[in-house]
């Protein structure tokens, strides 16, 4: 028996993976804009804009972001203070691994995925918390420079470890969340 080579029609098009790849270019670009949205925000927050803490009831809105942008930079900024730059950063690394994309021979790796997870949530919580102990009075933040998130996780290591001491194990635990 002799060996026949299959010829495949060179005018065929693998469609289902053809729509993938331009679904996750569309993605990609959805999260790289929504990313820049909450960048321009976030940068641009002004104390007479309307938002979460302050019903204003004025047609002049200074956020780049108009009402939505004033309403999350609000939000943002009260919740975790200077750490909410986090969250473009985290909407581009999120656009960039969709992008990338994973194909059948290499599947989602969910451990992984939950490792990272817990890394950036470790190091947004104690990098409010550092941000609390140590870089207080900012007039421009609606709250301290950790925000909210800062003032509860700083204030409770502080109290149970000494400034010292909660400052010790909030920067080993920020960087083990970062390496994570």
């Amino acid at each position: 028996m002799v060996a026949q080579a299959i010829r495949k029609d060179e005018g065929t098009i693998d469609i289902a993976g053809h729509i993938l790849r331009r679904f996750k270019e569309g993605a990609f670009i959805l999260l790289g804009a929504l990313a820049l949205f909450l960048l321009l925000a976030i940068g641009s927050h002004h104390p007479a804009d309307p938002g979460w803490t302050r019903a204003v009831n004025s047609e002049l809105i200074y956020n780049k972001g108009g009402l939505v942008g004033a309403w999350l930079a609000d939000i943002l900024l009260h919740l975790f203070g200077y750490l909410a730059y986090l969250f473009p950063l985290m909407l581009a690394s999120l656009a960039l691994f969709v992008y990338r994309g994973r194909d059948k021979a290499h599947p989602v790796d969910y451990f992984y995925l939950t490792t990272r997870g817990v890394g950036f949530l470790m190091t947004l919580i104690l990098g409010c918390g550092l941000a609390w102990a140590h870089m207080r009075g900012n007039a421009y933040l609606p709250q301290d420079a950790g925000g909210i998130v800062g003032d509860v996780t700083g204030k409770l290591f502080v109290s149970i470890f000494n400034p010292i001491g909660g400052t010790l194990l909030m920067l080993s635990l920020f960087l083990t969340g970062i390496t994570l």
